[in-house]
C-alpha cells in the first residue's frame, strides 16, 4: 500500500475551506489565489484516495470521509495555533542572564538610573552582571 504524506498545511487549507463554506472566502482569507486553493484541496484529495467534498457551484458538503478527516484536521489546526502562540511568547521578553560592559562613567550617568526600571520590565532575567571601571554592579535576580 502506498504510503499518503499530509502536511499540517494540507489540514490547515481544509478545515478553512471547511469554515469558511466556499473555496473562494478560504482563498480570500487565506490571501491565496482561488485556482492555488481548489488545485491544492484536489491534490489532497487524490493523495488521500477519497473525496472530502462534493462541490456544486453554490455549496459544498462534506462526505462522511470528509468529516473524520476535518475533525482531525481541525486538531492539527489547533496544535499548530499553540505551538505559534508558544514560540512568540519566547520572543516577547528577554530571559535568562544578562551581561553588560560599559565604561564607568557612563555607568554611574545613565545606567544607574534605567536600571530599577529595566528589571522591573523584564522579570523573566536571572541575573544581571554589569562591568564597569568604578562602578559595583552584580545583580542576582532571583
Amino acid at each position: 500500500m502506498e504510503q499518503k504524506n499530509i502536511s499540517a498545511d494540507d489540514c490547515i487549507l481544509f478545515a478553512t475551506i471547511v469554515e469558511q463554506e466556499s473555496l473562494v472566502r478560504a482563498a480570500e482569507y487565506l490571501g491565496m489565489p482561488k485556482a492555488t486553493v481548489s488545485r491544492r484541496l484536489t491534490n489532497l484529495e487524490a493523495a488521500l484516495g477519497q473525496r472530502l467534498l462534493l462541490r456544486t457551484t453554490r455549496r459544498l458538503t462534506l462526505t462522511d470521509f470528509g468529516q473524520e478527516f476535518l475533525d482531525h484536521c481541525r486538531r492539527v489546526a489547533e496544535e499548530v495555533a499553540t505551538t505559534q502562540d508558544f514560540v512568540r511568547s519566547q520572543d516577547v521578553q528577554p530571559r535568562g542572564q544578562l551581561r553588560v560592559s560599559m565604561p564607568g562613567d557612563y555607568a554611574k550617568q545613565h545606567f544607574s538610573r534605567a536600571i530599577t526600571t529595566f528589571i522591573a520590565t523584564y522579570p523573566e532575567l536571572s541575573g544581571l552582571q554589569i562591568k564597569a571601571p568604578g562602578f559595583a554592579g552584580e545583580y542576582l535576580l532571583l
